[in-house]
């Protein structure tokens, strides 16, 4: 009877698995298997062992749309064309794929997921057709032989530059091929290296332009040949571990600009790697916040002193006279290159009554002289009237 019941408990198992399935739209057909959903199919696997393989653009006469996740990973396969009609390529789909050394992508395509072509060693070059607009993280992360990433003419969202992905409109380097070694420099007019750009490349040094203004997470993630970076004025960010496991990389020379620093960023470099800054930076901060060689190459002190000067010569402000002295304190404080910088200026809150003492004269009030800097009018001049300033 106990065995009876098993053998039942086991039937039923099955049968509400093989329900599952079919509810799932699991199905094959050829070396594929698939799903459905309304009128669109999606490639879940490839079953076959054939080196070049041709998508069907339908099945059961409905329009293969997508390749689903890990569709093709591991697979010996060299040739592949995806047929007209499909919009995306799932994460890891052909992830793994050694011998992959051609693929045909549809002009119908829009996005790609992460990791879509990681460990395609042999894959020389790829071409983006012009609608994609959307890409992943690590998409070809060790493929060894790809010297070239390229975009097709008439892209709105992506252009080549010699090899290397850029945005259409240059302000963001996309992609760098993870087979190109050797120095680089990067394309004038670059303000963001997106992230996971670099990462798992073999570059050995790389330019950056004036414009750059922000790198993203882990943008150089693993490059290990990477052993020194120069970023210039006007850097204001660095992205979470986008430096990390750097292992040769022993010396990164930060500017004042610099705010923000993401976790990570410089984890798993070289032994003794050592931050160059200014003293009073941010960067001087962050190094000793995270244990790390600190060596001023300058003092962002000295900007900020200025300003204080500046401001101190402004004086009481009893006439429109001094509107001068006002409007060069300001524009010397916004000039300066970083938030940090800015926090260093101790008498930042006497410009802003200067300023509120101007806007009174010159809207045709008048300040009596014990009231130049009583900003709530309370008869004395106390820290709550800076409060008051803010509010």
């Amino acid at each position: 009877m106990k065995r009876t019941l098993s053998l039942l408990l086991a039937l039923c198992l099955c049968l509400s698995c093989f329900s599952m399935i079919l509810t799932a739209g699991a199905a094959t057909s050829g070396d594929f298997s698939y799903t459905v959903a309304g009128d669109e199919v999606t490639i879940t696997r490839y079953n076959g062992s054939n080196t070049t393989v041709s998508i069907p653009a339908q099945i059961e006469g409905k329009a293969v749309t997508a390749i689903g996740e890990e569709a093709f990973i591991g697979k010996g396969v060299v040739s592949v064309t995806l047929p007209e009609g499909v919009r995306s390529i799932g994460n890891y789909a052909f992830d793994q794929c050694r011998k992959l050394t051609d693929i045909h992508l549809p002009s119908s395509l829009q996005s790609i997921g992460n990791l879509a072509f990681n460990l395609c060693l042999v894959l020389p070059e790829i071409t983006l057709p012009k609608n994609v607009s959307t890409l992943g993280m690590y998409l070809f992360t060790a493929c060894d032989k790809l010297t070239g990433i390229y975009a097709e003419d008439g892209s709105a969202y992506y252009k080549s530059v010699d090899g290397v992905l850029y945005s259409a409109d240059g302000k963001t380097l996309a992609a760098y091929p993870t087979g190109r070694a050797g120095a680089y420099s990067i394309a004038d007019g670059v303000e963001t290296i997106r992230t996971t750009a670099f990462a798992y490349s073999p570059v050995t040094a790389v330019s950056f332009p004036a414009s750059i203004r922000s790198i993203q997470n882990s943008a150089f993630q693993s490059c290990k040949q990477l052993t020194e970076i120069t970023l210039p004025e006007g850097v204001a960010s660095i992205g979470s571990s986008a430096f990390s496991a750097c292992g040769a990389l022993a010396k990164a020379t930060l500017p004042k600009t610099l705010d923000s620093i993401g976790a990570a960023a410089f984890s798993g470099t070289a032994a003794g790697f050592t931050i160059y800054g200014y003293t009073g930076a941010y960067a001087e901060k962050y190094a000793k916040d995270n244990q790390l060689s600190f060596v001023s190459v300058g003092d962002a002190k000295a900007p900020a002193e200025r300003v204080e000067e500046l401001i101190d010569a402004i004086g009481k402000v009893t006439s429109t006279s001094a509107q001068e002295d006002v409007r060069a304190a300001r524009a010397a404080y916004d000039a300066l290159e970083s938030d940090t910088i800015r926090s260093l200026v101790h008498n930042y809150h006497l410009l802003l009554v200067a300023e509120k003492s101007l806007r009174v004269l010159e809207n045709g009030g008048t300040i009596p002289e014990y009231r130049i800097c009583d900003v709530n009018n309370d008869g004395s001049v106390t820290v709550s009237d800076v409060v008051a300033l803010r509010s």
